[in-house]
């Protein structure tokens, strides 16, 4: 009951006697099994693109519109492999590639994070993040723009004696 409740998963219940599964076929339990991933948990390595029948593609849009604010470009040293630019705007930090694609996280829903000199921006409503750390010079602007639970800086783990 408690598994039909949380999982939603009132196709199939746990009989009392296993020889009444006797008639599920396989492709019944398919097509119950696929009727689940609409609301599934899938993790997916960076880069790769699950090939699963029946999800749905969920990936952050992007345009090709640069939202006004401050434009922040990386230091001259890192221009060369980075062209691209981080706009700190009222209500949002957008981030665009060489190519000009733009990718807008709104304000709301932005969390950066700073780990072993890596920065981070996390959109959390979509779930995804994008390295901003050719923008460190910006931190400080996220800082003031965020509120302080939103920006996050991870404490160096101590060596451990054992």
């Amino acid at each position: 009951m408690a598994h039909r409740e949380l999982l939603g998963t009132a196709e199939i219940y746990c009989p009392d006697s296993l020889s009444e599964l006797a008639g599920l076929t396989p492709e019944a339990a398919q097509d119950v099994v696929s009727g689940w991933l609409s609301s599934a948990m899938i993790v997916v390595p960076y880069l790769s693109k699950p090939n699963l029948p029946g999800a749905t593609d969920d990936s952050c849009p992007t345009t090709r519109f640069v939202p006004a604010g401050e434009v922040v470009r990386p230091p001259l040293s890192k221009r060369f492999r980075n062209k691209g630019s981080l706009v700190i705007g009222i209500d949002a930090i957008s981030t665009v590639d060489g190519d000009g694609n733009v990718h807008t996280v709104p304000l709301s829903q932005a969390l950066v994070v700073e780990r072993f000199g890596v920065i981070q921006l996390a959109h959390l409503g979509h779930g995804c993040v994008t390295t901003i750390s050719d923008f460190a010079d910006a931190a400080d602007k996220l800082r003031s723009v965020l509120p302080p639970r939103r920006f996050r800086q991870a404490v160096r783990q101590l060596s451990s004696h054992w």
